[in-house]
């Protein structure tokens, strides 16, 4: 009967002995496991993070690419409109009557300051100038010429001074609304080939990265799947 006692409690301890490993066993198997997958997990955001900073960067170089281009065809457009309406501007000669309000003497003494069409005013400006008593001051109008000259032409105050200024501003609208309102086509694409190299080259480096990271991704998947098979195969 001891005996039999004995053997029934070796028995039960044995049993409770392997269930014990059994249980440690896959407890340790189980967290082998989170490690996998918690490893894996971060190394593939590590690689969808270098991804996303690498078309972060060339997307801010597509942005910056676009406008460049944008910034040049608006600048040749406005060089061509420029160009067209110093062309035109010579051909408006201030003659007598073409001006209300500004009598054939004015007209002398401008063309005697080199004053001779609206191509001769860049702006006029105002200021007021003490007489000499200085109890008074007198309204002075400043023309401006395009090469950066100033001149003062008498009999010329501020209401004189507008009606020139304003006469100036109507024929250098007459003249843009007849000047073209965009490149020729030669023009703008000359401008956008200029460009077309850096665009390929930054969509080649796009898929370049993409190759790499599905290759990165893919090898990473496969080192941890073949490492969870391993993990399976253990007793």
């Amino acid at each position: 009967m001891t005996l039999a006692i004995s053997v029934l409690i070796a028995v039960v301890v044995t049993g409770g002995l392997v269930v014990f490993y059994n249980t440690i066993t896959k407890n340790k198997k189980q967290k082998k496991l989170q490690e996998i997958e918690q490893n894996e997990a971060v190394e593939i955001a590590k690689i969808d993070k270098y991804h996303n900073d690498i078309l972060a960067r060339i997307l801010a170089e597509r942005r910056r690419l676009a406008q460049g281009e944008s910034s040049e065809l608006k600048i040749a457009l406005e060089n061509m409109q420029n160009r067209q309406l110093l062309d035109e501007l010579p051909k408006h000669k201030i003659e007598k009557s073409c001006i209300a309000g500004i009598g054939e003497g004015i007209i002398e003494r401008l063309n005697a300051c080199n004053i001779w069409s609206a191509a001769d005013i860049h702006t006029i400006n105002f200021y007021n100038q003490p007489t000499t008593d200085g109890r008074h001051t007198n309204f002075i109008a400043e023309i401006r010429k395009p090469g950066g000259d100033v001149v003062c032409v008498r009999g010329i105050g501020v209401e004189k001074g507008l009606l020139l200024q304003g006469w100036k501003n109507r024929i250098a609208q007459q003249i843009m609304v007849c000047i073209p309102q965009s490149l020729t086509l030669d023009e703008e694409n000359c401008i956008k080939r200029s460009y077309i190299a850096t665009r390929q080259a930054l969509d080649e480096q796009e898929a370049a990265v993409q190759g790499r990271v599905i290759l990165a991704k893919e090898e990473c998947l496969a080192r941890y799947r073949a490492d969870r098979e391993a993990l399976e195969k253990q007793p």
